[in-house]
């Protein structure tokens, strides 16, 4: 729907977003009717689920570069970042994914061109990349992310390419 929207926009425009409420009762700050349609709960106190992973949307933190292409496709979890690398920056590229709400069964990484980065994951729901030494400064690397669709599919967590 229109968080959808909106944070597409933004990634098509490599601009961060923010999304707040400042509480649920008599909210200054929206025309929320009912006052629970901006909640992350509903009316029982329950969790909004959708809304959650709506705004739960994988991005990058940091890159080692200047950014040509953000794109999240919420419907399939899938996630793309282009850019131009830096080798001469020393810190890594790094990518937030929600594991549990947006890869509950892992994930695929798909790097162009193919051996230019290494990664790892020692922290759960972030990736880092490193440039190997065949990565050449000033060329545009893609790095794909894409939900495994079935459980019995080997997991990429945690693991090294």
């Amino acid at each position: 729907g229109e968080i959808n929207r909106i944070t597409g926009i933004a990634d098509q425009s490599l601009q961060s977003w923010a999304y707040w409420q400042f509480k649920k009762y008599q909210d200054l700050t929206t025309q929320a009717s009912p006052a629970t349609t901006e909640s992350f709960y509903d009316e029982n106190g329950e969790l909004e689920l959708n809304k959650v992973k709506a705004l739960s949307r994988t991005y990058a933190q940091a890159i080692a570069g200047l950014p040509t292409l953000v794109i999240y496709y919420p419907e399939s979890s899938t996630f793309e970042l282009r850019f131009i690398i830096n080798t001469s920056i020393q810190q890594p590229t790094i990518i937030f994914l929600n594991e549990e709400l947006n890869y509950p069964n892992g994930y695929d990484i798909v790097l162009t061109p193919t051996n230019s980065l290494k990664w790892t994951s020692s922290e759960q729901n972030y990736l880092e990349f490193l440039p190997t030494s065949s990565a050449q400064n000033g060329t545009t690397i893609s790095i794909r992310i894409i939900q495994q669709l079935s459980s019995y599919a080997i997991k990429c967590k945690r693991l090294q390419l």
